[in-house]
Order: structure tokens, then C-alpha cells, then sequence
């Protein structure tokens, strides 16, 4: 009879510290888990989202058709065929901004590279930011919708041509907080 009471009580026992336990492990969750989740791990989506389009465009050949031409040269105006490419790949409110240099060898020593930026207009979806101080307005380039958006993420993307010019590609991407 005594065992049997002795077995119904770490019985008990076992129940109540399950049930503790349990409780201790969703009081720590609701702390851990930041309040909005997906701003924290927005930014590696983002990051993700880039270098996917960015791997995409290279092996689909985008950067050898838009930018540099089969005879080695640099086309003339292949910002806006690129920046049409990456807004249309890209879903609504992703705001973008490229740019692209070359890599060369430098001139001051051995071992270094230069980079050269490629792009003679800017390409990006963001709306150019203006502030007025002392009653004239200034514009102040794209940097404020990138400064107001809520998560962004910058790439970094090497890719070598068939006509062998070396690319650096960096890719910047802000989620919109405009709801419009």
C-alpha cells in the first residue's frame, strides 16, 4: 500500500514538473521572438532575393547581352535595359540600386585592383529624396528611400564576361514602407 501512494506522488511530481517546465519554455519563447519577426530576418531574405537575381541574370548571360559586347567594349546606354530587367524581376515594393564597376589592375603597385564604376546613370527605382533648408529645395539623391525603409540589405556580386571584363556588381535592396 505504501508503494502504491509512493508511485501516485512521483506520479504527481512528474506531471506538475512537466507542466512547469513547459510553461518556463513558453515564457522564454515570448521573449526570445522579437515582437515583428519578419524585420529581423528580412534583411537575409533581401540578401537572398539579390543574390538570386543577381546568379540568375550571369548564368542566363544578362550581364554579357546588356553590358559589355561581344567585341569588348562597353555598350552605350545598357543602364536602362538592366534597370528595366531587375524591375520587372523583382516584386513590388522592393526598392533596388546597382552599381556596377570594373575591376582592373592599379597602376600604384602590384596586387591591387582599381574599380572603375561602369555606370553613367543611376539604376534604380528609388524616388530621388528632396529637403528644403532655408526655404530652397535640395535634392538630395536616392539615399532616403533607403534610409525610411524598414529593412534593406546590400550584395556583392563578382562576375567575369566571356570577353573577360571582370564586373563588380553591388546590389542594394530596401523593402518599401509606403503603402501606396
Amino acid at each position: 500500500m505504501r508503494t502504491k501512494r509512493r508511485a501516485i506522488s512521483r506520479l504527481i511530481e512528474a506531471i506538475l514538473a512537466a507542466i512547469i517546465l513547459a510553461s518556463s519554455l513558453s515564457i522564454s519563447y515570448f521573449y526570445l521572438v522579437p515582437a515583428n519577426p519578419t524585420v529581423v530576418r528580412g534583411s537575409d531574405d533581401l540578401a537572398k532575393m539579390g543574390y538570386d537575381l543577381l546568379s540568375s541574370m550571369a548564368s542566363t548571360g544578362g550581364f554579357d547581352t546588356a553590358i559589355v559586347l561581344p567585341n569588348g567594349t562597353v555598350a552605350s546606354g545598357w543602364e536602362s535595359p538592366v534597370r528595366a530587367a531587375l524591375g520587372s524581376l523583382l516584386p513590388p515594393g522592393i526598392i533596388f540600386n546597382l552599381t556596377v564597376y570594373e575591376a582592373k589592375n592599379s597602376t600604384a603597385g602590384q596586387n591591387l585592383v582599381d574599380l572603375v564604376p561602369l555606370n553613367a546613370a543611376n539604376i534604380t527605382n528609388a524616388q530621388p529624396a528632396n529637403i528644403t533648408v532655408n526655404g530652397s529645395v535640395t535634392t538630395t539623391g536616392y539615399v532616403g528611400s533607403f534610409l525610411s525603409a524598414g529593412q534593406t540589405a546590400q550584395v556583392t556580386f563578382m562576375y567575369t564576361t566571356r570577353s573577360y571584363y571582370i564586373l563588380v556588381l553591388v546590389l542594394q535592396l530596401a523593402r518599401s514602407t509606403n503603402k501606396s
